[in-house]
């Protein structure tokens, strides 16, 4: 009887023994595929008609992004990492197409155009449709065994294609030579350097100098396996290139280093772009937190603004009326703030219309003779040409004063504003050069002044909210964060010059439409009276000082209200009451559903409900999710009791503005 048992339990150990084996097997070769210095690739191949196009990144190793400096690759195809590549490199992706569908493995030498690089390939298919690639770089390789047989010339071709300077350092005699591209990188004749080790270290950007002598003596001594390290050279007209600089060592048979041999490549654009990705992830991120504290804000200065109001109807007597317009006067400031922080994070409401570029400067010029000094001069110079832009006529002209007054306060002493405006057509050469833009036409509009100027570092901040080189109380610091976010909510781009002494430039690009449309002026309506009425309105209000603050104002003019304290809560109450809810106030952001997903669920039972949003954010929020039609409203917060009231009163009296079913918030789920 105890046989059975015992064979189970050796069956038992057996698959365990097993399961211990493959397990150490997994990690040993975990422990190669993460540590071997060959790169390593496993792809699937892209079909497209049948025929084999391209493959996808299934899994790489660490070398693999350290020889061919590609990152994040996983999921991607490849002529999506390397744009171009098929068509500069077709006999590369042929290869690997070959092996993937014959399942012959191939070993090969090739080099790649599209990296710039020369690669020994094995290539191999572990199912069909399936390729795995292991690769090593050997371009400085190759030039080390030219280089020792001395041998250079077939290799000149190969040089001038990549674009690459070489360099080629003998050790015993201390000769370092340059190939002429390496020289004219920087800008030189061949024959205006001399090969000497002083001449590299002498180009080298102070700040890299120590770093890059550190590194370069570490791989000579074999404490780092290769040499690859970037910094910073002066180019002979004064400013400094970004070099990618790899090499090989030639030693003899005792391990002695004879001679160095390497490459040098201009990365210089690259950086600039991914200084610019980091600078634009950076400003979104801040963006969204200021987003978020001015949505905050703006519920504590509605609770202020109103309250405020209510004294003020409440208690005529002096001086509590005097007290009362101060607080109101001071939540006015705040809420410009708010705006202020709402425009940087692109989340401000914008009324658009098209209007003359320079007509809206020329008619400005008064205004911003204001607020500039008598020992000021400001100039305007307009093109002769309309410039018909898409704009917030109002916002572009508070992005207009910013910049103005910023001008101001960099000119202590006196001095020059100029403005200027004209039409300028970005072109993919000129993206290239400058590092930003979108191909198409512009109104270009430069504010120039010749005031102290402003260092790099300065310029890189310069658009941060609350970053200031004025004195504590002198500002803000959101005038330019103002100004940053309004032109991007306009589809502009804005870009700052400037050196140290030598004044600031800033030019802002604004899309150029077609033709000016005519512009529709808003006439403003006279004072309206207050009116109640007996209507049962639900307020979904996560903020209790805004939802006492509502309920208070609503039910001092006859109203019956019901409170909810989030947006399914809301809805709750909804279903509680029926058809007695008139009209419901929701918040635009509360937590469990939001305003729109709460009036969604209200509308599947009631179609025809009038519904109130309230919010910090922009109205174009709401607009874009659908949510606005003819028996809903948005009131952008901070909001005082007249204004919700008179548009309540509005909202009920009018008839029914849309058939059943219409809008986002009506849209059932099937």
């Amino acid at each position: 009887m105890y046989e059975p048992l015992r064979k189970e339990k050796r069956e038992f150990e057996a698959r365990r023994r097993t399961q211990e084996r493959l397990r150490e097997s997994e990690a040993m070769y975990r422990s190669l595929f993460d540590n071997m210095l060959n790169g390593f690739a496993h792809c699937r191949v892209i079909f497209e008609g049948g025929t084999p196009l391209d493959f996808v990144y299934l899994s790489v190793n660490d070398a693999f992004e350290e020889l061919t400096g590609m990152r994040d690759v996983i999921g991607r195809r490849m002529t999506e990492v390397v744009p171009g590549i098929r068509e500069r490199d077709p006999g590369l992706l042929d290869r690997y197409f070959q092996v993937a569908l014959t399942g012959k493995p191939e070993r090969f030498e090739i080099y790649v155009e599209a990296l710039r690089q020369r690669f020994r390939i094995s290539v191999y298919s572990p199912a069909k449709e399936y390729f795995i690639t292991v690769f090593d770089v050997i371009t400085e390789r190759k030039l080390a065994e030219k280089a020792e047989r001395g041998d250079e010339e077939p290799l000149k071709p190969a040089l001038q294609g990549a674009n690459d300077g070489l360099w080629d350092w003998n050790l015993r005699t201390g000769e370092l030579s340059y190939s002429p591209r390496w020289k004219s990188m920087l800008g030189y004749a061949d024959e205006a350097l001399g090969n000497r080790f002083e001449t590299f270290e002498r180009l080298l950007h102070p700040e890299d100098r120590e770093a890059t002598l550190a590194h370069l003596r570490d791989f000579l001594e074999m404490r780092t396996p290769r040499y690859e390290a970037e910094f910073r050279m002066r180019h002979k007209e004064g400013h400094y290139l970004f070099i990618q600089s790899r090499g090989i060592i030639i030693r003899d048979d005792d391990g002695e280093a004879l001679r160095v041999v390497g490459t040098h490549v201009d990365v210089t654009e690259r950086k600039k772009l991914e200084g610019q990705i980091r600078q634009a992830q950076k400003m979104e991120a801040v963006g969204q937190l200021a987003g978020g504290v001015a949505h905050d804000f703006n519920n504590i200065l509605s609770a202020i603004l109103g309250y405020a109001q209510l004294i003020q109807e409440s208690d005529p007597i002096e001086p509590t009326q005097s007290f009362v317009e101060e607080i109101i006067k001071s939540s006015k400031r705040a809420t410009a703030l708010t705006q202020d922080l709402l425009a940087f994070s692109r989340k401000q409401e914008v009324t658009l219309a098209v209007v003359d570029l320079s007509a809206v400067i020329r008619e400005f010029k008064t205004f911003l003779g204001r607020v500039i000094r008598e020992d000021i001069e400001l100039k305007i110079s307009c093109a002769g040409e309309v410039l018909p832009v898409m704009v917030d006529r109002g916002q572009i002209e508070r992005v207009l004063m910013n910049l103005v007054v910023n001008s101001r306060d960099a000119l202590p002493n006196g001095g020059e504003v100029l403005i200027e405006t004209g039409p300028v057509v970005l072109d993919k050469e000129f993206i290239q050069a400058h590092g930003y833009g979108k191909a198409g036409a512009y109104a270009l509009v430069s504010i120039s002044d010749n005031g102290v100027g402003m260092d790099r570092e300065t310029q890189s901040r310069i658009f941060e909210p609350f970053f200031t080189t004025k004195e504590q109380g002198s500002g803000t610091g959101l005038g330019l964060s103002m100004a940053y976010g309004t032109v991007k909510k306009h589809d502009g781009f804005i870009t700052v010059y400037s050196e140290p002494g030598a004044g600031t430039i800033f030019k802002i690009y604004l899309p150029h439409v077609p033709a000016a449309a005519p512009v529709h002026s808003m006439i403003p309506k006279g004072p309206v009276a207050l009116r109640g009425g007996e209507e049962n309105i639900l307020v979904g209000e996560d903020d209790e000082a805004l939802r006492r603050l509502t309920t208070r104002a609503l039910s001092h003019y006859g109203y019956r209200v019901i409170g909810a304290v989030d947006g399914q809560d809301a809805v709750d109450k909804f279903m509680e009451h029926g058809d007695g809810i008139d009209l419901v106030i929701l918040d635009g952001i509360m937590p469990k559903k939001n305003g729109i997903e709460a009036c969604r669920e209200m509308r599947w039972i009631r179609p025809d409900l009038k519904a109130v949003f309230v919010s910090g954010y922009a109205k174009d929020i709401f607009a874009a999710g659908n949510a606005l039609d003819g028996n809903s409203i948005f009131i952008q917060k901070p909001v005082a009791p007249h204004e919700l009231l008179t548009k309540i009163r509005e909202l009920l009296d009018a008839g029914r503005q849309i058939p059943a079913g219409g809008g986002a918030c009506s849209q059932r789920s099937r």
